[in-house]
């Protein structure tokens, strides 16, 4: 069954989260009322993590009445106060959106002086920021804003060069934030097959009155890129990314350092980029600036898509080193497992189909880890069937209990993703006749898949 949203978040907390969290929720609530008592239970106890036994269950394991209803009010009410700790926790990492509401505080109450103190010290402290980026850029332009429109009966020294610099950092604001927006317009359309030419061309023409600078350069040149991959234009951005062009950590420096490394491996694809070393440069840099971790380590499904897409343009041997490098920044839980099912994709790719299962037999792995596997097992016992009927059979037996014990586990779409797959590979052999994989759509592994249509309709 789906578990209740808030236990969806509390069991995407480390420990120190935990900690926190549960420190907060006494600001609310005493230790001694029913409601922590279900916190404590939740926290002492993970076996509901690994498989919820439903909530009339979890009720008597939690409450001396073992009423469902109550632990459900109570599983609310510990959501709203957890609504709150994720707003707090996230502007903790912000400092300069602490800065700007303290800034906004102090003048709502009069306190002007103070309130200037802070304006002065996020700009000494904007100054010293390496690189740029468009929320950099509107923190400057918000903080005369905060300063300009604060309402101080005694301020009589308002400077034109605030005004200015009000005006020139929210134009590199609109601007890199607008065309971020509409490099992924770009990007969704030509995926989904979406005609958004229009808002495009309303967004272009506001363009065309920005003052520019190098960040409004930058993001210009990205998005003629996205429209049409250009190799000349793609080695321009990733130079200047790779020089440290953008502020390191920033929303936009996370963001475009992930469009040159999807639309490097788009022109290496189309036979335009000839050089792969300059592909994986931009991995190498993404990884050491952690662009792809979450909480301080990398999580197994960006690293296992990170290796699918390496596996398209690297050696086997490259890869092996790739991943004996990488695998320690993922999260310590599943890092064993995914240094072995890395390997496993590698022989997929590289087409080792019987080397597979030697890696794939892990015990300590995430949802997304699982159904990898599950994935890249079936595909091997099915290559290798002919030889090993009975493997196969129960690899196959194993898949359909999976799919069905798990289907409020995985996404819909993974789900149908696997069904298809599934269907595939049984049609294959019992299936008379030719097949279309327009019957097989959506589908994991695509390439593959297409592969073996060809294969089963003759060549064709």
């Amino acid at each position: 069954m789906t578990l209740p949203k808030f236990l969806t978040f509390y069991q995407s907390l480390d420990s120190k989260q935990v900690f926190h969290f549960r420190k907060f929720v006494l600001s609310y609530i005493g230790p001694e009322t029913e409601a922590y008592g279900v916190l404590e239970v939740l926290s002492s106890r993970n076996d509901w993590q690994e498989r919820y036994p439903g909530n009339e269950e979890m009720a008597k394991y939690c409450l001396a009445s073992g009423h469902q209803k109550t632990y459900l009010n109570y599983l609310s009410m510990l959501y709203d106060i957890a609504q709150e700790w994720m707003a707090l926790d996230q502007l903790r990492k912000e400092p300069y959106e602490q800065d700007l509401l303290v800034q906004r505080w102090l003048n709502g109450k009069g306190l002007h002086q103070q309130a200037e103190q802070v304006r002065a010290k996020v700009l000494r402290n904007l100054d010293q920021e390496e690189g740029s980026d468009y929320n950099l850029a509107r923190y400057r332009s918000e903080v005369h804003f905060e300063y300009l429109f604060c309402n101080n009966p005694d301020m009589n020294d308002y400077r034109e060069e605030d005004y200015r610099d009000m005006l020139r950092s929210f134009d590199a604001y609109f601007c890199g934030k607008a065309t971020m927006m509409m490099c992924e317009v770009v990007s969704f359309s030509k995926y989904f097959h979406v005609d958004m030419s229009k808002e495009l061309r309303h967004m272009e023409e506001k363009m065309q009155v920005i003052e520019k600078n190098k960040m409004v350069d930058l993001c210009k040149f990205m998005y003629k890129l996205m429209i049409k991959p250009e190799v000349k234009l793609w080695y321009k951005i990733s130079d200047a990314i790779l020089r440290g062009q953008l502020a390191e950590g920033s929303i936009m420096h996370s963001v475009l350092t992930r469009y040159i490394f999807k639309s490097g491996t788009n022109l290496w694809s189309l036979g335009k980029l000839k050089e792969v070393e300059r592909i994986v440069d931009i991995v190498q840099y993404a990884l050491s600036t952690k662009i792809y971790q979450t909480e301080g380590k990398l999580s197994p499904p960006s690293f296992h898509n990170l290796i699918n897409t390496l596996c398209q343009v690297m050696e086997e041997k490259e890869l092996f080193g790739f991943i004996k490098k990488w695998v320690p920044q993922v999260d310590d839980r599943f890092q064993d497992a995914a240094g072995k099912i890395a390997k496993a994709q590698v022989y997929f790719y590289k087409g080792k189909y019987q080397l597979i299962k030697n890696h794939t037999n892990v015990t300590e792995m995430s949802p997304n880890q699982r159904y990898l596997v599950q994935g890249l097992d079936i595909i091997a016992a099915f290559e290798g069937r002919h030889n090993d009927l009975q493997y196969y059979k129960r690899i196959v037996n194993n898949f359909a209990n999976y799919l069905k014990y798990n289907r409020d586990r995985i996404s819909a779409e993974a789900l149908q993703k696997y069904r298809n797959l599934f269907r595939l590979l049984r049609d294959i052999d019992q299936k008379p006749g030719q097949l279309n994989m327009d019957d097989y759509n959506p589908v994991f592994y695509r390439k593959y898949c297409l592969k073996c249509i060809q294969n089963k309709n003759g060549g064709l």
